[in-house]
């Protein structure tokens, strides 16, 4: 996804380019939803309701000088959910996509119910499948429409229903066809689910093909599962460090799960040497991201209780190699 627009960095309160995968599709008032960006108590920019028609493929790179209303749309919410291009940003990914639902937006509310009710690892079931079923009947029709005027996301997420039975039957080879279509216009989560597709059948060489397709976006996702590859020798030999070395690049995208993890590892010096104070460093860092667990591994007035983790080192070397 292509098109250059600009995001804040609250950290270093700058304007920095990022990619967006728009494809050609229409975004329509809702879409662009009305958003104030605050900075420190302070409006930078407000993006107006507005009806726009974002022309733009896949190869091409238009550069904005400030923020584009057009990016608070849902082609930006997947950029900073799948981390391409752009640092995940999960606080920010919920906020926008709760006001797609509540703006009863098609293909915004489902791209919630994607991101929300299902967790990162699509083999696990839904946080609320009623829920997600719900939505998906409601919207799913309109989606579809989107889909077939070659709206990549739109594809995607037909694709999605189709694969896990969210709001119809399911239908895999079709939901595989459908992927296949929307990983050709550059949907990384398509290359994602095309790699697991692949692994359940115990094709790791395409896995990997996809799973390598979707990092040169950046994909989150990716990242980890490839490091799950290395990390459970799947398809390869076995080498822990290397699936670190992974799982830190996703940490970097901002995956906080993928920070807990890195900051596991090196607490207790699984496959990589031990070191207690980067793994700190990780745990505050996933904490703040939002992952519940890493703030229970740092105590307030206690920070040697981290020690305590290792009672699970011989466990994870266990699973590891089985």
């Amino acid at each position: 996804m292509d098109d250059m627009i600009r995001y804040l960095d609250l950290e270093e309160k700058s304007y920095l380019p990022m990619k967006t995968n728009l494809g050609n599709s229409l975004i329509t008032a809702s879409q662009c939803v009305c958003m104030l960006l605050v900075l420190e108590g302070s409006v930078i920019c407000t993006a107006q309701e507005s009806s726009v028609t974002a022309s733009s493929t896949l190869k091409s790179s238009v550069t904005a000088k400030a923020i584009n209303p057009q990016a608070v749309g849902v082609e930006h919410l997947y950029d900073i959910w799948r981390g391409t291009n752009a640092l995940r940003d999960m606080s920010q990914v919920k906020k926008l996509s709760k006001q797609f639902a509540s703006d009863n937006d098609p293909l915004g509310t489902l791209m919630y119910s994607r991101i929300v009710s299902f967790s990162t690892h699509d083999d696990f079931p839904p946080t609320d499948f009623r829920q997600t079923n719900q939505l998906a009947l409601k919207h799913l029709p309109a989606v579809r429409v989107l889909a077939d005027q070659g709206n990549a996301l739109a594809i995607y997420l037909e694709a999605f229903c189709l694969q896990h039975g969210v709001g119809v039957l399911v239908d895999r080879e079709a939901a595989a066809k459908l992927h296949r279509k929307a990983a050709e216009m550059g949907v990384t989560a398509a290359m994602v689910a095309l790699g697991q597709m692949a692994e359940r059948r115990n094709n790791w060489a395409e896995a990997r093909k996809q799973y390598d397709a979707a990092a040169e976006q950046g994909d989150f996702q990716a990242f980890v599962l490839i490091g799950d590859s290395y990390q459970y020798g799947h398809g390869q030999r076995l080498d822990i460090a290397k699936g670190m070395e992974w799982k830190t690049k996703a940490a970097e995208r901002g995956d906080a799960y993928a920070m807990f993890e890195v900051a596991y590892y090196l607490n207790n010096g699984i496959g990589v040497h031990k070191d207690t104070v980067k793994a700190i460093e990780w745990f505050k860092k996933s904490a703040e991201t939002g992952y519940e667990p890493a703030g229970e591994m740092l105590p307030k007035n206690d920070i040697s209780r981290l020690a305590f983790s290792g009672i699970w080192s011989s466990w994870i070397c266990r699973i590891s190699q089985d």
